[in-house]
């Protein structure tokens, strides 16, 4: 009797493990993922398709199973400006990670049937952040592929390994801030979105923008004294050295080349 109670245990645990694998998570067919480096316009970015789409934002993180117990999503989706979504359609997967177990499910995607939007920023503007606003940490971090740099160039050399160039695009930051609807049409045609909703973004852009960085700013008590850049391209790196800036600039160049012609080198600090 005991044996048979332990084998119907260790099915049970079987069939409960099986429930949260990859069949009931976002690795399948016609899922949308969003990734981006930390402080790299991800909120803008999100805003802006979230209020374009309808789409919940579903940010990945917690564990397989409280992704199926929550429906897609963990505890409190991403929905900052309050927006009445449609629910009907698939969320967006959210993410900064390409590695360890929160980058199991991205890295697990068929790449021929999902598709990947990217958001990318000026690495020397997005790294300071993370390097505690310290030069010396920033060059220290690229030089020696650690800390928040390898975090930034595997989320680059993952999109660039994305197999199917007709399911990615990616966003430069930048450019959303110098020709936002130009960019935002792109991301409705890639996403097969009509423009319904472009009036609402663009009928005041400025009001709206304002909105994601209030929103931003409120979020969370740890972040109501982090400061945002608004439109500015650059801002938190603007009191470096250029020579620092050129030295890390020909490190991309020497050892990245690649991923430095094909999307670093307009950064490269004149």
């Amino acid at each position: 009797m005991t044996k048979k109670l332990a084998l119907l245990v260790c099915v049970f645990m079987f069939l409960l493990q099986a429930h949260g694998q990859e069949t009931s998570l976002p690795t399948s067919e016609g899922k949308i993922f969003f990734l981006s480096y930390m402080s790299s316009g991800t909120n803008l970015t999100t805003a802006m398709i979230q209020a374009l789409t309808k789409r919940e934002i579903a940010i990945i993180g917690g564990t397989p199973k409280k992704w199926v117990e929550n429906n897609h999503s963990r505890l409190k989706a991403f929905n900052r400006l309050n927006l009445e979504l449609d629910l009907s359609k698939p969320p967006i997967w959210r993410t900064h990670n390409t590695k360890g177990k929160k980058g199991d499910i991205i890295r697990n995607a068929n790449q021929d049937k999902n598709k990947l939007v990217m958001v990318v920023r000026n690495p020397k503007e997005c790294l300071v952040r993370q390097c505690r606003y310290s030069e010396k940490t920033l060059i220290k971090s690229v030089l020696t592929n650690t800390g928040g740099f390898a975090h930034f160039i595997s989320n680059l050399q993952f999109f660039d390994d994305w197999s199917d160039e007709n399911t990615k695009i990616i966003v430069y930051y930048e450019d959303l801030l110098d020709q936002p609807r130009t960019v935002a049409i792109k991301l409705l045609e890639f996403l097969e979105e009509d423009q319904r909703h472009l009036d609402f973004v663009f009928g005041d852009y400025e009001q709206f923008c304002e909105k994601v960085i209030k929103s931003y700013q409120s979020q969370t008590e740890e972040r109501k004294n982090r400061s945002s850049g608004g439109n500015q391209k650059i801002f938190h790196s603007r009191k470096f050295s250029k020579r620092g800036m050129k030295k890390i600039d020909s490190h991309l160049r020497m050892n990245y080349p690649k991923l430095w012609d094909k999307y670093l080198a307009r950064y490269e600090t004149k």
